[in-house]
């Protein structure tokens, strides 16, 4: 009897940069994985995510955005509401970048600009005990890179949650509450993607250091394709453990 495929629920918080289609970005960091998977995109500026959008997914995958999420904005109310019925629901859920910083400021947690700037491009994970124990994680430590990009960061992880990852620009780079998975970096970009950021942010992060050279950008405008690569395969794994457990 042939399996049926299970259901990703794409629930999408990007709001000002309408190039961007969830949907597509998700399909090409999936690869041919995305035939394995029938995907569903809810858009959460726009639209009310209920119980029953819910009742049909296998997992919920939440994008990151380009809100701060320590700052006011018009769906903030839709936002922490969802994270409610994601948590009621038991189902899996990964949550990416502004995802994973809203869920830690819904639980009790700061949010706040980085201190240490931004961090973008490929970076390395340290595991905390807990997260040693994390299988989904273990093979990222010091060994493969993944892709961030954000200003924020997390500065209070709430007693609930467990830390499972850290590095030096970011004291929280992964962390869990119950059926929630969180991630500060991203799973979900394709290469495309991440170098069109890096691009169009070009001279603003030369003028702010983040980028110190002509040379560096180079450099940085290479490493890229290895860093989504990798955090693609996070994200691959991530849902293969969930087929695993529904079979």
């Amino acid at each position: 009897m042939k399996k049926a495929h299970p259901n990703l629920l794409l629930i999408d918080l990007i709001t000002d940069d309408h190039s961007i289609d969830y949907l597509q970005e998700v399909e090409m960091s999936l690869g041919a994985g995305a035939a394995k998977h029938n995907l569903r995109r809810l858009h959460l500026p726009t639209e009310e995510i209920g119980p029953e959008d819910l009742r049909d997914a296998d997992a919920i995958l939440l994008s990151g955005s380009t809100k701060s999420a320590h700052q006011d904005f018009l769906w903030k109310e839709r936002c922490h509401q969802v994270f409610d019925r994601i948590i009621e629901s038991g189902k899996p859920a990964l949550a990416t970048c502004f995802s994973a910083q809203f869920l830690a400021i819904h639980l009790g947690g700061k949010v706040e600009e980085n201190p240490r700037g931004i961090e973008f491009g490929p970076i390395q994970i340290k595991l905390t005990p807990a997260g040693g124990k994390f299988n989904l994680l273990r093979e990222f430590e010091q060994e493969k890179h993944l892709f961030a990009s954000h200003k924020d960061c997390i500065t209070s992880l709430p007693d609930n949650c467990l830390l499972l990852a850290f590095n030096d620009n970011a004291s929280v780079q992964a962390f869990s509450h119950g059926n929630i998975l969180a991630t500060q970096f991203h799973s979900d970009i394709p290469i495309q993607s991440a170098r069109h950021l890096l691009t169009t942010r070009k001279q603003q992060y030369l003028a702010q250091s983040v980028i110190k050279s002509e040379e560096e950008f180079n450099r940085l405008h290479q490493k890229l394709e290895q860093a989504t690569t990798e955090s693609h395969q996070f994200l691959l794994n991530w849902l293969q453990m969930i087929v695993d457990k529904k079979n």
